[in-house]
C-alpha cells in the first residue's frame, strides 16, 4: 500500500445537501408542491419576487417550519441558488 491507494477516493455515493435529503423524504404530492414553488421563486426576477404575493425564499422556509419542517433559510438559498453541497441536480 502506497499513496496512490490512500488517496484513491471511495464514497461515490451522491453527496446531497440539506435541502435535497430534505425533499427526498417528501411524499410524491409534497415534492410535486415544493418543486412547484420552487419554480414560481426561480421564475420570478428577485427585485419583483416580495410585491407580487410574498412568493420568496422567505416565504418558502416559513411554510416549511409551519409544517414541522426543520432546515435552515439559507441551506434553501444555497440550494436554489446552486451553491450548495449538492449532487443531485
Amino acid at each position: 500500500m502506497g499513496l496512490a491507494d490512500d488517496l484513491i477516493v471511495k464514497d461515490t455515493a451522491p453527496k446531497l445537501c440539506a435541502f435535497a435529503r430534505m425533499r427526498a423524504e417528501f411524499d410524491a404530492k409534497d415534492q410535486a408542491a415544493l418543486d412547484n414553488a420552487v419554480k414560481e421563486i426561480m421564475a420570478t426576477a428577485p427585485q419583483i419576487r416580495s410585491a407580487v404575493g410574498g412568493i420568496t425564499i422567505r416565504w418558502l422556509h416559513e411554510a416549511l417550519r409551519k409544517n414541522g419542517v426543520r432546515i435552515g433559510r439559507q441551506s434553501i438559498n444555497d440550494h436554489l441558488k446552486g451553491v450548495c453541497s449538492c449532487e443531485s441536480r
